[in-house]
C-alpha cells in the first residue's frame, strides 16, 4: 500500500503546533546533527582518569592517514609497547609498511591460488563474485592475519622500511592491483580448464602453478615501485637507535629474528576471542578461504559472554599488558574530541525516538559489524572492581581525538566491541582446552558471524533416494560438533532401511545399518580397498552435496522451500530420517544394539608390534578406540596425554600403562623418559587436532619412529616441524583418515569385538534424547563422558 496525500497531511497537521518540533527543524537545518546533539554530561562524565594503566605507552601516537591498516598499525603498537620497555626507548615505531607490503603479496597470492581451485565454479556463482569482489587487494584484516605475517616474514623498525606516499594512501595501489588481479584469476581459470583437458590434473595445477608465479612477479614489482624493496625475511639489516638516557646502540639481525628475539612480544602465544551473541559461547569459529599467507597461522575465534571477556580483559591490563581489540567505531562515537559513549547522542530529544536494537539484532540486520581496531592502555575500575570506562590508543595520529586517545564507557563496550585479542597465560584453562581441541565451525566467506545460528528443529522435506541411496529411519547418531548451516548433520549414525534405490545391493528394507563415510568407489585408494584415502573424500563427506552421480543436489527442503545441505559424511543422521548413500552403509544382523553401537560408524585401525611403545593424545571417541585397539593387540607401553583429569583417569581403565597431562611444561621430557633410551615412543597417534598437541607429539616420537595424525585444527594448516628435522630424524608423518578402515568388512569385525567384551564402548559413551544436545555436548566438554550418542526412538 502506498503512502497517501491524505496521511501526509495529518501528519503535517499534527506537528504543527509542536515547538520542540519548530525548534529542532531550525536548528538541525543548520547543522551537522552529529555535533549539536551531543550530551553535555556524558562528555563532563567521560573524564580520562584510570586507576589501572599500563606503566609505559608507545611514542608517538602513529598515524595511518589515508588507508585502512588500522589493524597492523594496532598490532604494531602493542609490540612496539614491549620492545621500548626491553630497549629503553623513546619515540619508536615497528615499519607497519613492511607489512602492509608482505600483506598484499601475500594476499595477492592467496586470491590466485583460490581461483586456480575454484576453477570449475561458476564465475556469476555467489563464491566466485565474492572472490572477486572482495579477496583481490584491500587493506583490511584481521588479528591472526597479523600474526601469520609476523610468523612468516617477521617485522622490522620504522627506519629500516618507512613509510611511502602509497602505504599511507593505499587507495590507487588497491584499486590498480585488484584490477590486475582480477584479470590474472580469469587466465589462470581459463588455463586451468584448458591444462585439465590436455593432460592429468596434477600436471595441469603444475603448469597453471608456474604461471601463476609469473603473474606474481608482476604484483611484486607495482609493489616495489609503489613501497620500495623491503628487507627479505632473513636479509640482515642494522638497527640504530638512541635510548632515552641518550646511549646509542646498534643491533644486527633479520626481520624474523628482530619479530623472535628482539621485539619482546610473543604474538603467537596469543588467541582472539569475540563477542558474537547470535552464537552459542564456548565454541570456535572461523571463515571459510580468509587469509593472506598460504598455509599460514589460520583464523580462529573463541566466542565469549561479555562478561567473561571483560575479566580476561582487565586481568590483561593489570599484568601491565596492552590490549589489542576491535569494535564498530562508527557508533555512537565523537571521534574528534575521543567520546564512545552510549549515551553521547540525544536523539530522543531531538527527534522524539529511540534507537533500541540490541546488539544482536544489529549484528542480523548488519546494522554494526567491526570496522576498526585499536588498542586497550587503561580501564577504570569502581569500588567492587567492576569496569567503568577503557583507554583506547587509536592510530589517526596526534591531532585527532583527545591527542590521539578516546575514552570508551563500559557501556559502550558491551554494545558495540566484537573481539579482544589475549595473551594465552590471562585465560582460564577451560577456555584454552576448548580453543586448542575443539573442532572448529567454519563461516561462508561472505558473511563470517551469521551463518552459524543456534542450533533449530525444524520440519524439513526430505527428496526421495535415488538409485544409489538409501532412506533410513534412524535410532541413534553419535553426537559431535555442529557443522555450518543450513545444514542437517550427524555422522555415525544408525538405524533401519526403509526404503533402498534401484540400484543398491548391500542393504534391503528392514535391515539394520551402521553408518560410516562416503567414497566415490571409482578413483585408485577405493578400487584397491582403502576407501577412507578416496581422492574425493572431501567433496563426499564434507562439500554437504550428494555425489555427482545425482547431480549434485542438496537433498533436502526448509520450510520455507530453500535448498538445505543434507549430505554431511554421506549420510547427515541428526534427524528421524535420512537419506543415505549406499557406500555409507554397513549392514548389521537383526540383534545389535542401534543404540549403542551407532560410533562404530567411525573406525580406527593400528598394527603396533607387542613390545613397542605407543602414545596417545586427544582421548575422544577417536582417542579411546586406539587405546582400546593397542590394549587388545597386547601393546607393552600405552601412554596416554590429555588436558582433562577425568579423561586420564578412564584412561587408566581401559589400559593406559601411564597418563600425563598435556598441560605439564615438561610433559614432553616426562614422556621420553620412560621410553627406551629416553628417546620418545615408537608409535604416536595424535586425535585432537590442536597445532600445539602436534609439535608435542613430534617431540614425544623417536626417530624411526610414526607419527599418525588421526585429528585436524582445520584445512590450510602446515605440520609444525620441518622438512629437514625429518630426514635427519628419519621419521615417519601420516595422515590417518577413518583408520584406513573399509567399513563393509571393519566395522563387523568391530561390532563382534565389542560382543566378546574386548570393546566396551557401552562404557565410553552416554545416551541423550536428541533434543538435549547441549547437555549432550556439555557432558562431552567436561569428560563426563567420551561419546555422547543422540537417540530419536
Amino acid at each position: 500500500m502506498s503512502i497517501s496525500l491524505a496521511q501526509v497531511d495529518a501528519w503535517h497537521d499534527d506537528l504543527a503546533g509542536d515547538k520542540t518540533y519548530s525548534l529542532a527543524k531550525t536548528i538541525m537545518s543548520r547543522t551537522n546533527m552529529k555535533i549539536v546533539l551531543q550530551d553535555r554530561e556524558a562528555k563532563i562524565a567521560d573524564q580520562m582518569i584510570f586507576n589501572v594503566q599500563v606503566s609505559t605507552e608507545g611514542e608517538p601516537v602513529a598515524n595511518q592517514l589515508s588507508s585502512g591498516r588500522c589493524w597492523l598499525f594496532a598490532t604494531c603498537n602493542v609490540v612496539r609497547i614491549f620492545t621500548s620497555r626491553k630497549y629503553n626507548l623513546g619515540e619508536f615505531q615497528l615499519s607497519q609498511s613492511y607489512l602492509y607490503f608482505m600483506d598484499h603479496l601475500s594476499k595477492a597470492n592467496w586470491f590466485l591460488e583460490q581461483c586456480i581451485a575454484l576453477h570449475e565454479e561458476p564465475l556469476d556463482s555467489r563464491l566466485m563474485q565474492f572472490c572477486m569482489k572482495d579477496m583481490p587487494a584491500q587493506d583490511g584484516g584481521q588479528w591472526d592475519l597479523a600474526v601469520a605475517l609476523v610468523e612468516e616474514f617477521g617485522l622490522v623498525p620504522q627506519s629500516v622500511f618507512p613509510e611511502s606516499w602509497n602505504t599511507s594512501h593505499s587507495g590507487p595501489l588497491d584499486a590498480l592491483l585488484t584490477s590486475k588481479l582480477r584479470e590474472m584469476g580469469l587466465v589462470l581459470r581459463a588455463s586451468m580448464g584448458r591444462a585439465a583437458q590436455m593432460g592429468s590434473k596434477r600436471d595441469a595445477m603444475a603448469s597453471v602453478r608456474l604461471q601463476k608465479d609469473d603473474m606474481l612477479k608482476e604484483i611484486y614489482r607495482i609493489l616495489t615501485i609503489c613501497c620500495g624493496t623491503p628487507p627479505k625475511p632473513e636479509q640482515p639489516f642494522v638497527w640504530e637507535f638512541a635510548t632515552r638516557d641518550k646511549q646509542v646502540k646498534s643491533i644486527k639481525t633479520t626481520p624474523r629474528e628482530f619479530a623472535r628475539v628482539y621485539a619482546g612480544y610473543n604474538c603467537s602465544d596469543t588467541i582472539a576471542i569475540i563477542h558474537d551473541p547470535r552464537n552459542p559461547y564456548n565454541r570456535v569459529y572461523s571463515v571459510e578461504r580468509l587469509g593472506n599467507v598460504v598455509g599460514g597461522r589460520p583464523v580462529r575465534y573463541l566466542n565469549l559472554p561479555l562478561n567473561v571477556i571483560k575479566r580476561i580483559a582487565i586481568k590483561v591490563l593489570k599484568a601491565d599488558y596492552p590490549l589489542w581489540f576491535g569494535c564498530d567505531v562508527t557508533k555512537s562515537s565523537n571521534t574528534v574530541e575521543g567520546y564512545m559513549d552510549i549515551r553521547l547522542f540525544e536523539y530522543e530529544a531531538c527527534f522524539g525516538t529511540t534507537l533500541n536494537m540490541d546488539k544482536r539484532q544489529r549484528l542480523m540486520t548488519e546494522d554494526s559489524a567491526m570496522d576498526h581496531a585499536m588498542m586497550f592502555t587503561a580501564v577504570h575500575l569502581d569500588a567492587d572492581g567492576n569496569p567503568v570506562r577503557w583507554r583506547v590508543e587509536n592510530s589517526w595520529g596526534p591531532d585527532r581525538c583527545n591527542k590521539g586517545f578516546l575514552v570508551m564507557t563500559d557501556d559502550w563496550f558491551s554494545e558495540y566491541l566484537y573481539q579482544i585479542v589475549s595473551p594465552r597465560k590471562f585465560v582460564p584453562h577451560e577456555l584454552l582446552d576448548i580453543y586448542d581441541h575443539h573442532p572448529v565451525t567454519m563461516f561462508p566467506p561472505w558473511d563470517p558471524f551469521e551463518k552459524d545460528a543456534p542450533f533449530v528443529w525444524q520440519e524439513v522435506e526430505l527428496h526421495d533416494p535415488e538409485d544409489n541411496e538409501v532412506l533410513i529411519e534412524v535410532v541413534a547418531c553419535g553426537g559431535a560438533f555442529p557443522s555450518p548451516f543450513p545444514n542437517v548433520t550427524g555422522h555415525e549414525g544408525s538405524g533401519v532401511v526403509l526404503k533402498a534405490g534401484k540400484s543398491v545391493t548391500r542393504v534391503k528394507e528392514g535391515d539394520k545399518v551402521l553408518c560410516s563415510f562416503n567414497h566415490c568407489s571409482e578413483c585408485g585408494p577405493c578400487q584397491t580397498g582403502h576407501p577412507a584415502a578416496c581422492e574425493g573424500f572431501g567433496a563426499v563427506n564434507f562439500g554437504r552435496l550428494r555425489s555427482s552421480a545425482v547431480g549434485q543436489k542438496p537433498g533436502l527442503s526448509g520450510s520455507n522451500g530453500g535448498d538445505l545441505y543434507g549430505a554431511f559424511f554421506g549420510q547427515s543422521t541428526f534427524a528421524k530420517h535420512a537419506v543415505v548413500m549406499e557406500n555409507s552403509c554397513v549392514k548389521v544382523p537383526d540383534d545389535t544394539d542401534l543404540i549403542t553401537l551407532a560410533p562404530l560408524g567411525c573406525g580406527l585401525q593400528l598394527k603396533p608390534e607387542k613390545d613397542s611403545t605407543l602414545a596417545i593424545s586427544g582421548l575422544g571417541a577417536v582417542g579411546v578406540s586406539a587405546l582400546l585397539a593397542a590394549k587388545y593387540l597386547g601393546v607393552q607401553t600405552i601412554i596416554v596425554v590429555d588436558v582433562v583429569p577425568a579423561k586420564l583417569e578412564l584412561a587408566k581403565q581401559f589400559g593406559a600403562t601411564h597418563v600425563f597431562n598435556a598441560r605439564d611444561a615438561d610433559v614432553v621430557d616426562q614422556v621420553k623418559a620412560i621410553t627406551p633410551y629416553k628417546g620418545g615412543v615408537k608409535y604416536f597417534v595424535e586425535c585432537s587436532g590442536s597445532v600445539p598437541a602436534l609439535k608435542a607429539a613430534w617431540a614425544m616420537t623417536a626417530n624411526m619412529g610414526t607419527l599418525l595424525s588421526a585429528g585436524t585444527p582445520g584445512p590450510g594448516v602446515q605440520p609444525p616441524f620441518g622438512v629437514f628435522e625429518n630426514l635427519v630424524g628419519c621419521k615417519t608423518y601420516i595422515g590417518l583418515c577413518e583408520g584406513d578402515s573399509n567399513p563393509p568388512e571393519f566395522i563387523p569385525f568391530l561390532a563382534k569385538l565389542y560382543a566378546d567384551g574386548h570393546f566396551p564402548i557401552d562404557k565410553i559413551s552416554k545416551a541423550f534424547p536428541y533434543d538435549k544436545l547441549e547437555e549432550a555436548l556439555h557432558a562431552m566438554h567436561v569428560g563426563e563422558t567420551i561419546k555422547p550418542i543422540l537417540v530419536f526412538t
